[in-house]
């Protein structure tokens, strides 16, 4: 199989084909603002806080592949899930940010299905000698992670509907 057919697939397995668990794009789409800022006992992290990280590192990443300079960085990771999150339950602000994530993601998809082998097994950078391959299959474990965190909240919220996302 080729490398980037099998990292594609790895991409969108988490991302937008319900296989062996409900991917990210099922599990948000269709959340109002209320769902998407709700946090168990008001407290860690809510689905919107979640998709702000998941923007932000695989934003920074898709700059990166795309051979965009991204600056160093020198932030606790705990900054990459605030942002707009903290304004409240506003629709609006949730439909942005929605669109936003999938936006990304879908352009990361198709980069990743286009990629060449050379450009996979080629360094993420000078500094991060890890190649894209590496790199990739870090990141879909990362997003399938927080894709785990996500369904786990909207249960506990009573937000899901197993009928709807195919998983119970």
């Amino acid at each position: 199989m080729q490398l980037n057919k099998f990292l594609s697939q790895q991409f969108n397995a988490t991302y937008n084909e319900a296989n062996w668990f409900a991917p990210l794009k099922t599990i948000i789409q269709g959340m109002n603002g209320f769902e998407a800022f709700w946090k168990l006992n008001g407290k860690d992290n809510s689905v919107c806080n979640i998709i702000l990280h998941l923007t932000f590192w695989n934003e920074r990443l898709l700059k990166q592949f795309k051979g965009e300079e991204v600056p160093k960085l020198d932030i606790n990771n705990d900054v990459t899930f605030d942002g707009a999150a903290k304004k409240g339950y506003e629709d609006e602000m949730w439909k942005r940010i929605e669109k936003g994530f999938i936006t990304l993601m879908d352009e990361f998809a198709l980069l990743i299905s286009q990629a060449t082998a050379e450009k996979l097994q080629s360094a993420v950078s000078a500094a991060n000698k890890s190649t894209w391959a590496e790199t990739l299959m870090h990141l879909n474990l990362h997003n399938a992670y927080h894709a785990g965190q996500i369904v786990t909240l909207r249960k506990a919220g009573e937000m899901w509907n197993a009928e709807k996302y195919g998983v119970a």
